[in-house]
């Protein structure tokens, strides 16, 4: 199954969401039935860090949709 995750960071954000998709991640069962591909939107820091990292964020995601969209 697919999953689409739009939240906080697994490697750059603490608890709640991200723990729980590392747990699905790295379990053998569960790794192997969910395909999980992550929007990270979130980090955990002072609020500068994380309004840059929100916008480098989505300005590389619409960079790679349009290269994508290219091919």
């Amino acid at each position: 199954m697919k999953i689409l995750e739009i939240g906080p960071s697994e490697t750059r954000s603490r608890g709640g969401m991200a723990e729980v998709i590392r747990g699905i991640r790295k379990s053998r069962i569960l790794g192997q039935e969910f395909e999980i591909d992550s929007f990270s939107s979130y980090i955990d820091g002072s609020l500068p860090v994380r309004l840059l990292y929100s916008m480098y964020e989505c300005s590389c995601t619409v960079k790679k949709q349009a290269t994508e969209n290219k091919r």
